[in-house]
Parts: structure tokens; sequence; C-alpha cells
């Protein structure tokens, strides 16, 4: 997994010249809705509780684009995409580094 994430990095992601970057991850999708985190900064330390030996003590420190979210989860629900845009200050990874 680590030499697939750093080939795509290198070899697609880092050429592009682009302000936004959008990661579609299924394991936020719930029974009820998929959940879009957006608050403007996503801050804190992050390990995996699937798999905290790959990814553990991951500082983060991240400007989001909460208005993005908000404008995703309009077009979704005007596409009967049951999609929720959360600006919950308590959403996982949003604590203070």
């Amino acid at each position: 997994m680590y030499d697939a994430m750093e080939s795509l990095h290198a070899e697609k992601i880092g050429r592009l010249d682009v302000d936004t970057f959008i990661i579609v991850d299924t394991h936020w999708f719930s029974t009820v809705d998929y959940i879009l985190n957006a608050n403007a900064r996503l801050a804190g330390s992050y390990t995996s509780e699937e798999l905290p030996d790959m990814i553990h003590d991951l500082r983060l420190r991240l400007s989001r684009r909460p208005e993005l979210a908000d404008w995703i989860a309009e077009v979704g629900a005007k596409n009967n995409l049951r999609v929720n845009a959360c600006h919950y200050a308590t959403l996982p990874s949003t604590t203070p580094a």
C-alpha cells in the first residue's frame, strides 16, 4: 500500500495543478447518509482504528472548503443521493493540533 500511494502521488497527483482535491472514502458511508466533513479546518493527530500499525500518529493541519461540501450535499440531494454535509466541531480529527 505504501509503495502504491507513493507511486500514485509521484506519477499522477503531484503533477496536477489543482486547488482542491476530493477524497471519496467508502468508510464514511453509513446506513443513513454519505457523510461529508464540512469543517473549515482539519487538525490533530490521527491513528487508524483498522490499521494502527500502518497509519498512526499522523499529524494533520489542513484548510478545507466547507462551501464545497455544502454544494456537493445540495447537488446530491437534487439527485436523490443520501449526502449530508456535517459542520460539527466534534467530528473525528477536528481537534486542535
